[in-house]
């Protein structure tokens, strides 16, 4: 540049200085700000926190969704298993119902239990011994049998093979409800299983 020109702009520089000085303005650039450490830190984590919360909020949804879920289905289970219950003793199975009754009031037991899906052991050693007396003190064969407890003929003969196991061994629990459910079943009369 030629020393022309640096007087030309430092003219401009000078009028420009002075009207801004008419106009009260500051002749000074506005400062800087320089945001904070926090407001730096804060901006990325906002724009995190709302994907964050979206996502708790539709696992949150899935969640509930699946255990109201789970309730219906529990529900349906439980009138089916009562439904199987009512049809087994409408259509003349007196007898396996009667089993069942008496197998579940002597485990203390809602007799929907033995007809139910749950495998735990406070249902499924009862369920046995009923499945186990079914075919004892009834002329049913083991589908038949199976059909009543919505189960396999294959898991009715399994039942009886370990109840007829833990009777050989002398199983306390087992030989002491096998008796008091026959005593329950016969009405006090040893000889008659069914109170003739």
């Amino acid at each position: 540049m030629s020393h022309i020109e640096n007087n030309e702009l430092a003219s401009q520089l000078a009028r420009l200085r002075a009207a801004r000085a008419r106009m009260g303005m500051r002749s000074a650039p506005k400062p800087i700000v320089i945001p904070e450490p926090k407001d730096i830190v804060q901006t990325p984590i906002q724009r995190l926190v709302s994907p964050l919360e979206a996502a708790n909020r539709k696992r949150a949804m899935v969640r509930e969704a699946a255990r109201r879920e789970k309730a219906e289905r529990d529900r349906v289970r439980m009138e089916a298993d009562a439904t199987a219950l009512l049809n087994a003793r409408l259509a003349g199975n007196q007898k396996i119902w009667a089993i069942i009754l008496a197998t579940a009031k002597q485990f203390a037991l809602p007799s929907e239990e033995l007809l139910s899906d749950r495998r735990v052991a406070k249902v499924s050693l009862p369920r046995q011994v009923a499945m186990y007396l079914s075919k004892e003190l009834t002329t049913n064969s083991f589908p038949a049998i199976g059909r009543r407890f919505r189960r396999d003929h294959t898991t009715v003969l399994h039942a009886c093979q370990k109840i007829k196991a833990l009777l050989a061994k002398g199983h306390p629990v087992v030989t002491l409800a096998i008796a008091a459910i026959k005593d329950a079943l016969n009405g006090g009369d040893p000889d008659n299983y069914w109170g003739a």
